[in-house]
């Protein structure tokens, strides 16, 4: 079990046992900077089809972005809002092991 939480600790995704899920906070916000439009938009697909993945297809996630231009670099932002806490936690952790691997 150790090397287990080591693992975790070592990929920055881990949730405590005791954490109470009150579906307060079901919504991810994702926010990147890009080159390119196309590259902001490519984002948004792959964030679109990670987070689908993750939701039920009964209750699919809703998504909503905005791109704007900021010193000549394209800011995306990706409000996921998944149908409970515990699809938010799991996309939150997938992200996180992308991250660091």
């Amino acid at each position: 079990m150790k090397d287990l939480l080591d693992k975790c600790s070592d990929k920055g995704c881990s949730i405590d046992i005791g954490s109470v899920l009150d579906n307060e906070n079901c919504t991810v916000t994702v926010t990147n900077r890009f080159d390119t439009y196309e590259q902001a938009m490519a984002h948004f697909e792959e964030m679109e089809i990670s987070a689908n993945n993750v939701a039920s297809e009964k209750y699919p996630c809703h998504m909503a972005h905005t791109i704007k231009i900021l010193n000549k670099k394209y800011i995306a932002r990706i409000d996921m809002t998944f149908s409970c806490q515990a699809e938010a936690i799991i996309f939150e952790l997938e992200m996180q092991h992308r991250i660091h691997d």
